[in-house]
This record gives structure tokens, sequence and C-alpha cells, in this order.
């Protein structure tokens, strides 16, 4: 009922730095979106049955910070490292409203959710990874590394309202239902291989312009890649 128009606000400032063989790029940005509307399809535990949960009032405020750079070492050797923070998390307590998903009965109107300052999706809030490159007569190698903290499940936000945390029997399980779950930090490192192969001679192409009156362009006509990974070298299983 009452649909209302939802807000979104949004900016951003970012820096570069260039130079022939280094650059550096930085952004940082902030993103709050107010009043959303989202709807799922559900069983409620509580009243044991199916239901159609209409959930109000969602504010999310996004704040963060994203960096690169590349460095090239040499003809053969390039390095890069880029690193991402950002916050998501919910400004304001969102409102719930149950619908039976049988005869579209009032199950609950506008309850809340106490869902304030919790993360709001389960990608990580910290990311960062580094690269290493070497690249040489049709050879090309890389080794990465990356790394993913600061996850979290993403919040039942129908679980963290009165008519469910009350079910709690001690303070132990109130605190379960209210607390946000969060997930290892996660490493992995990556390794690459790949090697072209020319299956024919450059194309000798002849150019006549008034800039350069006779010049060539060797275009290769075919060539075949040969190429291998090895993804989580270190084997980590608890990502």
């Amino acid at each position: 009922d009452n649909p209302t128009n939802s807000g979104l606000y949004t900016t951003e400032i970012g820096y570069r730095y260039a130079l022939p063989n280094v650059w550096i790029t930085a952004t940082a940005f902030v993103r709050y979106s107010a009043n959303g509307t989202e709807s799922w399809s559900l069983y409620d535990d509580t009243s044991g049955e199916f239901a159609d949960m209409v959930t109000t009032n969602i504010d999310r405020l996004h704040i963060g910070l994203e960096a690169e750079a590349s460095w090239n070492i040499s003809d053969h050797w390039r390095t890069s490292l880029a690193l991402c923070y950002a916050s998501h998390t919910y400004a304001d307590n969102p409102r719930i409203t149950l619908y039976s998903d049988t005869d579209n009965r009032l199950i609950a109107n506008r309850v809340e959710s106490h869902s304030r300052g919790l993360v709001t999706t389960c990608a990580p809030q910290i990311m960062a990874s580094a690269e290493i490159s070497y690249r040489n007569r049709g050879w090309y190698a890389t080794l990465t590394g990356s790394y993913a903290g600061l996850r979290y499940v993403e919040p039942s936000l129908l679980r963290r309202t009165k008519r469910v945390a009350y079910a709690a029997t001690s303070p132990e399980m109130l605190d379960r239902f209210m607390n946000q779950e969060r997930l290892r930090d996660a490493f992995t490192l990556d390794i690459s291989l790949s090697k072209s192969f020319y299956l024919s001679r450059a194309d000798r192409r002849i150019y006549t312009t008034k800039a350069a009156p006779r010049f060539i362009d060797r275009h290769p006509r075919a060539r075949i890649v040969v190429f291998a990974a090895v993804r989580n070298l270190l084997g980590n299983r608890n990502i």
C-alpha cells in the first residue's frame, strides 16, 4: 500500500597519476539509497505458513575507496596492485509486512527489523590483489595473489523482528539471533602460463600516404595460443 519514490544519492572523486612506465589511480565514493522497497516469498516459521514479505524503508549506505597501481619494470616484466575497501551497511531499520500466500491475509504489519549497522551483502568489504607478469617471444606468465576480508553472511531481516527474536529462550540464543556471522578471510595464489605460435608468416602490406609515402605493416595471418593455469595453488578449502 501507498508506494513512494525511493532516492539515490551518490558522489565520487578520483585521482590519476601517469608516467610512461608507472600509473596510479584512486577513487573514493559515497552512495546512499533511501526508502527502498523489496519483496520475497518465504516460509514463515512463526506462523507456520508460506508468506509474501514486503520490506519497506530500506536505507543503505555505501562508502569506499579503490586504488590501483601498475609498474612496467622492464620490457618484459610488469607488476600491478589493486586494493578496495568498502563499507556496505543498513543506515536504518527496515519495516516488514507479511501476507499469507494462500489468502493474502495480513500476518504482520510494518514490524521493525533491527538491522541498522549490519552489513548488507556477503561480498567482501576488503579486497586486494597483486600480480607480477612476464612476457617475451610469445611466452606470457603471471603469478597473482588475492585477498578477501571482512566477509559476512547476508542478514535475514525477518529474523531480527521482535516476533521472531522473542522466541529466544536465553540471552545467548538472542545474541545468536541478532549478531551477524563473519566468514573467514580468504587468500588465494594463482599461476598461469601461455605460449603463442604463429601459423604463417607476416603479411606484408604496403601503404602510400602523403605523410608516409611508403611503409610496411607486418600483420600476422593466424596464430594458436596454448594456455595453462592453476587456480588456488595453495589448496585452501575454507574460502
